[in-house]
């Protein structure tokens, strides 16, 4: 399983810098990786992204993911 998540990571940091990506892409991204780094028990490192998720203001992914984060 944390293969799986760490091969999850890996696959949202190429998202998120992927250079024809949409904000919601990019929201979406940063949503996963902070997951990611969540359930990898990696605090730390989740924060940022939910940090970056939160803060942004044209967020379209659903409103429960920004409760969550």
């Amino acid at each position: 399983m944390r293969q799986q998540i760490q091969s999850a990571a890996i696959a949202y940091q190429e998202a998120l810098h992927c250079a024809g990506a949409t904000d919601e892409k990019r929201s979406q991204a940063l949503y996963g990786l902070g997951y990611a780094y969540f359930n990898l028990a990696d605090y730390a490192q989740a924060m940022p992204y939910f940090a970056q998720y939160t803060s942004l203001k044209k967020v379209k992914t659903p409103a429960t993911w920004r409760q969550d984060a």
